[in-house]
């Protein structure tokens, strides 16, 4: 992964922040890439154990095709 030991506290700090880590700011160095890898090792786990979401598409059926200028005579005709 990274290795983060020879990152300094305000990198680690902005690792987090990207990670959406939250309550990091009290923390140093050794508790903040603990929880780095935590927070990988969870993300990382949850991915593989995920199951495939069922998504249903709309099934898209064609209609019948009027030409443009067709259709301006149908209306006029209509209109009459």
């Amino acid at each position: 992964m990274y290795k983060m030991e020879t990152y300094t506290v305000k990198k680690l700090r902005a690792i987090t922040e990207e990670r959406g880590i939250k309550r990091y700011s009290s923390l140093r160095k050794a508790e903040l890439i603990a929880t780095i890898n935590a927070h990988l090792a969870a993300d990382n786990h949850s991915l593989i154990d995920a199951p495939v979401p069922d998504i249903s598409a709309p099934v898209l059926t064609p209609t019948k095709y009027v030409a443009p200028h067709k259709r301006r005579q149908i209306l006029v005709f209509c209109l009459q």
